[in-house]
């Protein structure tokens, strides 16, 4: 670690309220994507796999 680094921990119930929050965001993912057909969804999985890349994270 630099100095521009932090190190930051959650409470119990920051970690519990985390969760929530991230099984809402996937539920939302499986409710949009539940209505795209197989092929389509491979395409938008290669369409961000190469927005990742170009911005390369």
């Amino acid at each position: 670690m630099d100095q521009r680094t932090y190190e930051l921990y959650l409470t119990e119930t920051g970690e519990r309220k985390v969760n929530l929050l991230a099984d809402k965001a996937r539920k939302q993912i499986e409710n949009i994507l539940k209505n795209i057909n197989q092929s389509d969804q491979e395409k938008l999985v290669d369409s961000m796999l190469e927005i990742r890349r170009i911005l390369n994270i």
